[in-house]
């Protein structure tokens, strides 16, 4: 929808849908209606001025669909193999089934690895990509697949100027809390993009690894 709003000379601009929700508290709305959502989210453009959305390149919208793709695919690995490990504790478990799931990891597998070529075919035919990965892939603890995983999530590397907002857009920035001579235990706020927030997580996890 974004980007047909774009494509026809609209201002457009995307945000998380939540801050709409916190915003609408904040007035405090009573009812929900098509109308009055509309209204709220009017209110909130012309009160918060959000940033201009533009569209990401053809090759990074590319690779963060491979990406995804990737993704579900491994999601069904693990339940499958969730399953075949269910099969293998049964006393008696069905031939049939043992072999149809054994067909479907099988099956999986060889998505997964296509997926996986078509993701390097993406960065290697990019010269941007191909840039951006290195530079990133130089960096102690990520890896040529996390590099992507930033690329593709972020969509605009450029301007990101420090870690803050790297953290902040990841959902890893700390929660403080704290009340008079209470302090409480800090946690990150996890509000922000979840596959960039487990990428750096695992990330950090390996370069503790190393140091170790």
């Amino acid at each position: 929808m974004a980007l047909k709003l774009h494509l026809a000379g609209y201002r457009v601009s995307v945000v998380n849908a939540a801050q709409i929700k916190f915003y609408a508290k904040s007035t405090l709305r009573r009812g929900k209606t098509d109308k009055m959502d509309a209204e709220l989210i009017a209110r909130y453009g012309e009160t918060m001025h959000p940033a201009c959305w533009m569209p990401p390149e053809r090759d990074r919208e590319a690779l963060r669909a491979l990406i995804h793709e990737r993704d579900a695919v491994i999601s069904l690995i693990t339940l499958e193999k969730g399953r075949q490990h269910a099969l293998d504790h049964r006393e008696h478990a069905q031939e049939l089934v043992v072999q149809l799931g054994q067909a479907r990891l099988a099956l999986l597998e060889q998505q997964r690895a296509t997926v996986e070529q078509a993701m390097d075919a993406c960065v290697a035919e990019s010269s941007g990509l191909r840039k951006q990965v290195d530079l990133l892939s130089s960096v102690p603890g990520i890896g040529k697949l996390t590099a992507a995983i930033v690329l593709a999530e972020t969509s605009h590397l450029q301007d990101m100027q420090d870690s803050r907002q790297w953290a902040a857009y990841a959902g890893l920035s700390p929660v403080p809390r704290q009340s008079g001579a209470m302090v409480g235990r800090c946690r990150i706020s996890k509000i922000g993009n979840s596959r960039l927030r487990r990428a750096f997580y695992l990330s950090a996890v390996t370069v503790s690894r190393l140091k170790n």
